[in-house]
């Protein structure tokens, strides 16, 4: 019984972390190729700046609008300058 109770603290602890995360954007690497996923676009464009320091290759956006959920706005991105 211990044991459930124990679970189920844990179970709740995660899910309200979870929905109470702040996170405007995420940001998905792989080599040298970055993807941006945010509601807007400002947002991805102000993470690429700054990771980039403005020099940077934009190599796909996508726009995703959903009715019942936040939309997705994707960018993939190089940047030139290391």
């Amino acid at each position: 019984m211990k044991n459930y109770r124990v679970l189920y603290i844990f179970i709740f602890c995660a899910l309200l972390s979870a929905c109470s995360s702040d996170n405007k954007y995420k940001l998905l690497a792989a080599n040298d190729n970055m993807t941006c996923i945010s509601e807007f676009k400002e947002t991805c464009i102000e993470i690429i700046n700054n990771k980039c320091n403005h020099s940077s290759n934009i190599l796909r956006e996508e726009n995703f609008e959903y009715i019942f959920q936040p939309n997705k706005y994707i960018i993939s991105f190089v940047c030139i300058n290391k």
